[in-house]
């Protein structure tokens, strides 16, 4: 079947382009004369229409009483066939160079045929080989976009049959595609938007006229076609959930081609009443229409080296007849975990989060946050001990300045299992205590938390919680006995932080005991200090790590971020901020704020402060802390030990 193109191509120089098609065939104006090839003036043959043949073959050529529309089409039979081909063609048609053209034409055929279309220029010629045309029996439409070549003026269209067997066509359409441009204008693109009468615009221009242009969010028409400029109308964001949402703008010329706008993605944030469950489809009883394995509004993932599973289940459920579960078989890295589409959030309220889950293996809660500049910022909400029945986990969290979307992974990173249910994401309010409170919190020990934030605290005259380790004090990185003397002397909270930094959760009681007992000890002899407070290493924790802390102290810090306020408060996992190398003075001022806003306990969180480059992440330059402390001071918020907080907030519980 080629090689007539190969024959065509051979002789000839060709210089042609073949665009993919991306706006709709324009019905008129078509300038191919009797289309249909229902009109004759000597009764016999059809006005504007030819017949060809080459090589060696016996083709018929018959003006048929059957057609695709109307009573007639165009048909070839091969009896016999050595080489060459048959075909029908319109008389051709005036183009313009460098223009764009819309070709349609239907068929029906015993055997696979090609289809090609001819340019010249009254000397010579160039073919556009558009592609072998399958062999069907019912009328199938072919479509195809083509370019003129330069210096060529016309063009026509060769169906043609090269083998023994019919070929039949008809409703021939060749119409210039206009040259037609549209763009969204509002609004902007990655924007923020809410109520009820968002403004949408776009600016359209056609070299065919635009009769109108119709808007749509994510697929779905807004009101009616604009038919006249400027255009622009009006959507209510409220109708469609809070999320990610794309807006486009479809132009139809005069002609009715259709062009369509580039996607404009914007993010819907209106606001709902405190409780209102955020997650689409948060029992997973609503089934993905395009899929009976999936729930609807949720995904699978993974990464890493790891076999994971994942299942759609109807048996062992929470709630309802529907649960997800996630299966890790093999591990070597990375995680799995199933999380439902990203859902609009405000930075400047904090979320409950809460869901109910089953597992034979440790898991994890990761809150995965959108940010403004389309990156992803992960918190970690906890690390949950396996449990053989049902058991509701819930956390509230803070938003990171900056965060448009949260969803939710709860996730396995072992081998294991965890099935979950009943998911919910709501704002949460949180009920104030009698006033705002802050606490500067120093962990690990490190000897520049002595020489430079020390002198700091004084400055200001801020008194800390200091989360001690107590097994590397000969290393002159970190405090020695008589430096943790001269903070208890000099005011500072003297606190525990195990002796060294072990993984509570990875060791046995034997183990943890020492690690809790002998720090306490360790820190009561060396300071002459009643110690009552714990941090635990990492904020890692189960059920049996826990209950071994509660021997020993009377309150647990963790590192979840978030504000303590009454209606949610937990002593054995107080919520913190923590302070990095790239925490700015802004930051701070906004956690004093919220705090201040709903008479919540805020806990800072900071490890180094050295002006060694090699500290990393977790270190706060000595400079750095002198203006966070003294935006602290400024803000007029009372700064308190972890002690004096849970001394003045217990009562209030």
């Amino acid at each position: 079947m080629k090689r007539l193109v190969s024959l065509f191509l051979s002789l000839l120089t060709v210089a042609f382009g073949l665009l993919p098609a991306v706006r709709a065939a324009a019905a008129s104006p078509n300038l191919v004369a009797n289309p249909s090839a229902e009109t004759s003036t000597n009764g016999t043959t059809p006005d504007s229409w030819q017949t060809g043949k080459w090589g060696t073959n016996n083709a018929t050529f018959t003006w048929a009483t059957t057609g695709h529309t109307g009573t007639r089409s165009l048909k070839v039979q091969m009896t016999s066939y050595t080489d060459g081909d048959a075909k029908w063609y319109f008389t051709p048609v005036n183009v313009t160079a460098g223009s764009t053209y819309n070709l349609s034409e239907w068929y029906h055929a015993t055997v696979p045929t090609d289809l090609l279309v001819q340019f010249d220029n009254g000397t010579n010629y160039s073919y556009l080989d558009l592609g072998t045309k399958a062999t069907v029996t019912p009328w199938t439409q072919n479509t195809a976009t083509f370019t003129v070549p330069a210096g060529f003026t016309h063009a026509t269209v060769f169906h043609v049959i090269s083998s023994i067997g019919i070929l039949q066509t008809d409703d021939y359409s060749v119409s210039k595609a206009a040259n037609t441009t549209v763009s969204v204008t509002a609004p902007a693109a990655s924007s923020t938007v809410s109520g009820s009468a968002v403004s949408l615009a776009a600016t359209a221009t056609s070299d065919n006229t635009v009769a109108g242009v119709q808007f749509k969010v994510d697929g779905t028409a807004v009101g009616s076609e604009v038919t006249t400029a400027p255009y622009q109308t009006t959507w209510d964001s409220t109708a469609v959930a809070n999320g990610p949402h794309t807006v486009t703008a479809v132009v139809r010329d005069a002609d009715g081609t259709l062009t369509t706008s580039a996607n404009d993605a914007v993010t819907v944030n209106n606001p709902v009443a405190a409780g209102t469950n955020l997650i689409p489809n948060p029992g997973l009883e609503t089934v993905d229409p395009a899929n009976k394995n999936m729930p609807a509004n949720w995904t699978t993932s993974s990464w890493g080296t790891n076999n994971a599973t994942f299942r759609y289940v109807t048996d062992g459920v929470h709630g309802g007849t529907h649960a997800i579960k996630v299966n890790i078989g093999t591990y070597t890295d990375g995680d799995a975990k199933w999380y439902f589409t990203p859902q609009a959030i405000d930075s400047s309220k904090m979320y409950d989060f809460s869901d109910y889950y089953k597992s034979n293996a440790e898991s994890y809660v990761v809150v995965d946050f959108g940010m403004s500049g389309g990156t992803d910022q992960y918190v970690t909400l906890g690390t949950l001990s396996p449990s053989s029945a049902y058991t509701k986990f819930e956390e509230q969290f803070s938003v990171p300045a900056g965060a448009q979307t949260a969803t939710v992974f709860h996730l396995m990173s072992r081998v294991g299992w965890v099935v979950t249910d009943d998911y919910s994401l709501s704002s949460y309010v949180p009920v104030g205590f009698d006033k705002a409170r802050i606490s500067l919190t120093f962990d690990d020990a490190w000897a520049s938390v002595y020489q430079n934030a020390l002198p700091v605290l004084d400055k200001y005259g801020f008194k800390s919680t200091q989360y001690l380790l107590t097994g590397n004090t000969a290393d002159p990185n970190y405090m020695n006995q008589s430096m943790m003397l001269a903070l208890k002397n000099d005011g500072q909270e003297i606190a525990s932080h195990t002796v060294d930094h072990q993984d509570l959760v990875t060791l046995t009681a034997a183990q943890q005991k020492s690690e809790l007992n002998d720090s306490k000890t360790s820190l009561q002899t060396w300071t002459g200090a009643t110690v009552t407070d714990f941090a635990s290493p990492y904020g890692s924790l189960d059920q049996n790590a826990l209950t071994q802390v509660k021997k020993y102290y009377s309150s647990q810090r963790g590192v979840v971020a978030g504000f303590n306020s009454k209606n949610y408060f937990n002593i054995w996992d107080i919520k913190v901020q923590d302070v990095t190398s790239t925490t700015t003075v802004a930051q701070i001022q906004g956690w004093i704020a919220q705090a201040q806003a709903t008479n919540t306990w805020l806990v800072l969180v900071y490890h180094q402060v050295s002006t060694d480059p090699a500290a990393g992440d977790y270190n706060t330059p000595p400079a750095d802390l002198d203006a966070q402390f003294s935006a602290i001071k400024d803000s007029g918020i009372a700064v308190e030990t972890v002690s004096q907080a849970l001394n003045e907030l217990k009562p209030q519980l």
